[in-house]
């Protein structure tokens, strides 16, 4: 009987045991519910408002699509960031590639949305950075459909166009990009800019905060590195780092080198200063790390070379910040904190607007790279690689050494057609036409290239350089001065004045010297004007003039006797 009733007071204990567990994970149940919000929480569907979608199309068309339509083309452009041409292209491939922008009939026989409807208010929404409903009294969209939309609409963007205008350079477009850089930057070799780009996130996830929130910055946020050229083409873009890391732990995530890595890249070699680099290099701030694909500038330069490649690569590297600006500034969402909840559709809207800007950017005549659908490109190629060779590429991209000999070569590379005046430290950049112009006219073919020249009383000294050694001979005055000497006074007066002490007390002695030395009466120009009578040779401005030849290469000790 004892036995009996333990039993059955066991069992009794067991149940309850079974009844607290089923009760706990009932709560528990409920908790992660009410703590996950409205996505498990079924919401009661209200009732179905007749906004008459139909008016909201008719309105729509009637207003920037009929054949006399009330806002014209600067409209258009203004509210939707694109041409009219351009928004019915995508609404075209959209409506015929993707079954979401199909109009179609629902049960009761109610025609739905138009594919104008459909992407009209997701480009909206990516434009002005604005809510879902913000577009409910024009559009007659509800906030659900209209948040559809857009991710639909990003989805489409990217399976449609990432392919072609989020590519990585092929060799065409290799050269085409050197082509422009070296034309307006005067830089060989360069493949673009390369920066990073914060995207506050205002609906991160509590949880995370810590990573995603860094200290300089007033919220979590989530970082953009990419690579852009002078036009503002994006080739690169790498998203979805958290916000407390730097741009040196981006670049280590980054895939920006696995085809540089793994042999698939194309060929971007180039030669400078008479140097061959096997790949191009990307512009980069002080933080990036000392690598052969990155040329960074000097910090505290002294010499001229330096001095003037710093400028130069700085002046260059506002590329990537005018693309940033341009991309906030057209995409008003990527410009204010981002409410979506989820990493993924921040990806989709950020590659959206990324590949749309290229679009843009093409369609109004900016950029413009040849695209073959038929061609692979260089992800697509499918190769096998050893770990050794990897390795060993690796070590070739990292080599700090190589990186020092890139960005002096560079330096010296920036100085060939560098006129500086030591009267008024003024360095000026000579265009390739006016030198030959220049060189036509006052050098014979058989005196050779000179890169300096210093005036003397009756003849001028030349400095000519060879790859092995540098002579000094004398010529004679060949042309007359009268034409040409208001444009080098010029060039000299609108230059960049940069000069150095030494220089300073230099001009001073000599301007003492020759106020000491003019006739009474005589007023300084004139005294520098009877200079120029009196010099012999031909291009010879007030005091001292050096000429950096754009034509052969130079040594570095050749070229610190010139500049210094």
């Amino acid at each position: 009987m004892s036995s009996s009733s333990s039993s059955d007071s066991d069992n009794d204990d067991i149940d309850l045991a079974i009844n607290q567990i089923v009760m706990n994970n009932v709560r528990a149940t409920e908790l992660i519910k009410e703590l996950r919000g409205w996505r498990n929480v079924e919401i009661p569907r209200g009732p179905r408002k007749d906004r008459g979608r139909e008016e909201g199309h008719n309105k729509l068309v009637a207003d920037y699509f009929a054949e006399h339509p009330v806002y014209n083309d600067v409209d258009f452009d203004r509210r939707f960031r694109m041409s009219r041409r351009l928004f019915l292209r995508i609404v075209n491939d959209l409506d015929r590639e993707v079954d979401f922008f199909k109009q179609q009939w629902d049960a009761r026989g109610v025609k739905g949305f138009s594919p104008l409807q459909k992407c009209a208010s997701a480009i909206r929404q990516l434009a002005y950075g604005s809510a879902s409903d913000a577009f409910d009294e024009y559009l007659r969209m509800s906030e659900t459909t209209s948040r559809d939309c857009l991710e639909h609409f990003c989805k489409g963007i990217i399976f449609l166009y990432m392919r072609q205008y989020l590519r990585k350079p092929t060799a065409t477009d290799v050269q085409a990009i050197y082509a422009l850089h070296e034309q307006t930057h005067g830089l060989p070799g360069m493949l673009g800019s390369i920066d990073c780009m914060h995207w506050y996130w205002k609906n991160c996830p509590m949880a995370w905060r810590g990573q995603f929130h860094r200290g300089d910055h007033t919220g979590p946020s989530v970082i953009l590195e990419a690579v852009a050229s002078q036009d503002q083409w994006i080739w690169h873009a790498f998203f979805g780092v958290p916000g407390a890391t730097n741009d040196i732990i981006v670049v280590n995530q980054s895939p920006i080198f696995n085809d540089l890595f793994e042999n698939k890249a194309p060929d971007s070699s180039f030669v400078v200063n008479n140097t061959h680099y096997n790949h191009g290099y990307y512009l980069a701030d002080g933080i990036y790390p000392e690598w052969t694909t990155f040329v960074k500038a000097f910090r505290y330069p002294v010499e001229e070379p330096r001095v003037h490649f710093k400028t130069r690569q700085e002046s260059a590297r506002k590329d990537i910040e005018r693309t940033f600006a341009t991309l906030k500034d057209k995409w008003h969402v990527v410009k204010y904190p981002a409410r979506v909840w989820t990493q993924r559709k921040l990806s989709l809207i950020m590659h959206t607007c990324i590949i749309l800007h290229n679009m843009i950017r093409e369609d109004e005549g900016f950029s413009h790279y040849p695209f073959d659908p038929t061609e692979v490109l260089p992800g697509e190629i499918e190769t096998t690689i050893s770990e050794k060779d990897r390795a060993r590429n690796v070590n070739l991209v990292k080599n700090r050494e190589r990186h020092a000999n890139l960005r002096h070569d560079l330096s010296i590379h920036g100085m060939r057609g560098m006129i500086v005046d030591e009267r008024y430290g003024v360095g000026r950049v000579v265009g390739k036409l006016m030198w030959q112009l220049m060189w036509q006219q006052f050098f014979s073919s058989e005196r050779g290239f000179c890169f300096g020249c210093s005036v003397t009383s009756s003849k001028t000294e030349m400095i000519s350089t060879d790859s092995s050694s540098i002579s000094r001979r004398h010529i004679n005055q060949r042309k007359s001065t009268k034409h040409w000497r208001p444009m080098l006074k010029a060039i000299a007066e609108d230059g960049v004045h940069s000069r150095s002490s030494q220089s300073t007390a230099v001009a001073k002695s000599e301007k003492k010297s020759l106020s000491a030395s003019k006739p009474a009466g005589r007023t300084r120009s004139n005294s520098y004007e009877n200079d120029y009578r009196k010099s012999n040779h031909p291009m010879a401005l007030p005091v001292h003039v050096n000429y950096l030849s754009t034509h052969q290469p130079y040594s570095s000790s050749a070229l610190g006797t010139v500049a210094s």
